[in-house]
């Protein structure tokens, strides 16, 4: 068991935010002196919370836990890394490495230590106490000295995600989720004050019993706004526009979305059903591209620096790389005919197909069975027929050929 990095954490703060806490918050993080993002960390946690950001996040976020991992080393089963995939290890690994697109670089913990002995762990270095720069973890968020993350035995355990200059996309996020969330906030106000119905009552001139009355039945009544007046009285209620300004604040709404939407997938068609659908099938490409980026990204870390610890903590991961399965919308009978047609164009390895299909591998290794002969055999007669039968009365073939067996089980 590894000595972990102790540091004292405290809750992120709650409170109003506005565009003056952005922008000194960002001052704090660029100072070229003492460097400090927990103010601007802090302010992140707050901005998570908005429900476009949700949203259009949790598509890139989804690309890569909805994909299978595999590990392949030239055909050969490495059953530490396997079982390492399989613990849910690398699921979590996965979810904290594209943490790094809105919260930028990121510092990860990794205990795979003593490896089928201890459960491996996975965690996340609190951001707020990095010094990117300096490569350091602070005991307190605010402190100015650290310990250097870089340095043997902490090395063997930390993993780096990301360049020390980012930011995250909630760096550019933030102002739009800002100015959204208080025009929220103005529009609730105005629904409040104006969307209720107005109630009018009159009394006798005079008479301040009734008047008192009346006032106290409107306020133990339902909310709303409410005008007493004497009986002989002219009161003139003028319009207030309202659905206008509901209009804009709509249009508001709207626009500060779709810019949400722009920074984190490239495109706002992809998260509105407005458009067209020629317009949302080449926004898609633009989201695929993307994609396909932070596929890239993460395979490059997984097969860069996470390889060496693999290698420091006896996985003895060789020349084998990661990799995500191509995953289709194919059902397992069709996938299984296409991989089929193509073994008889080129040849495949029999490991494709135990992983692929979730196929027990024999103890005396993957192998891949023979084919069945192509040709009909002739008829046999009597005993020359008997010879050729097994005990269950069916020809003796001991290359039974492994792919049609396959084809019958998903039928």
């Amino acid at each position: 068991m590894s000595d972990k990095i102790v540091i004292k954490t405290i809750a992120p703060k709650r409170e109003p935010i506005d565009l003056s806490k952005w922008t000194q918050a960002i001052k704090r993080a660029e100072s070229v002196d003492y460097p400090d993002r927990s103010y601007l960390h802090n302010l992140y946690k707050n901005l998570a919370l908005d429900d476009q950001y949700i949203s259009v996040f949790n598509k890139r976020e989804l690309n890569i836990l909805n994909r299978r991992l595999v590990f392949s080393a030239d055909g050969k089963e490495n059953d530490l890394i396997k079982g390492l995939i399989k613990s849910g290890f690398t699921h979590k690994l996965l979810k904290l490495m594209i943490s790094r697109v809105p919260y930028g670089y990121t510092v990860l913990w990794c205990d795979i230590s003593l490896p089928g002995k201890q459960k491996p762990e996975v965690e996340l270095i609190d951001r707020r106490h990095v010094v990117p720069e300096k490569r350091i973890v602070k005991y307190q968020q605010h402190d100015i000295n650290g310990i250097d993350y870089t340095q043997t035995p902490l090395n063997h355990y930390v993993l780096e995600v990301g360049e020390p200059e980012e930011m995250g996309r909630l760096l550019e996020a933030a102002p739009h989720i800002i100015y959204k969330r208080n025009n929220t906030a103005d529009w609730a106000t105005l629904n409040e004050i104006f969307g209720q119905p107005l109630k009018k009552g009159t009394y006798p001139r005079h008479d301040k019993e009734a008047k008192e009355e009346l006032e106290d039945t409107f306020e133990n009544s339902t909310s709303g706004t409410s005008i007493v007046h004497p009986e002989g009285t002219n009161v003139d209620i003028l319009s207030n526009n309202i659905g206008d300004s509901k209009g804009s604040m709509k249009e508001f709404e709207t626009a500060r979305e779709n810019a949400i939407a722009k920074i984190f997938l490239g495109n706002t068609l992809t998260t509105s059903d407005k458009g067209g659908q020629y317009k949302a099938d080449v926004h898609k490409e633009e989201q695929d591209d993307i994609f396909k980026a932070d596929d890239r990204e993460v395979l490059m870390l997984l097969n860069g620096r996470f390889k060496e610890l693999l290698e420091m903590h006896g996985y003895n991961p060789g020349d084998g790389e990661f990799s995500f399965a191509d995953e289709d919308k194919l059902s397992p009978k069709e996938r299984l005919e296409r991989d089929t047609k193509l073994n008889d164009i080129v040849e495949i390895e029999p490991e494709y197909f135990y992983d692929t299909y979730d196929i027990p591998v024999p103890k005396s290794g993957a192998k891949k069975a023979g084919k069945k002969d192509s040709e009909p055999k002739p008829i046999t007669q009597g005993k020359e027929k008997q010879k050729a039968k097994g005990k269950s009365g069916e020809p003796e073939n001991s290359a039974r050929n492994f792919y049609d067996t396959l084809k019958g089980f998903f039928a």
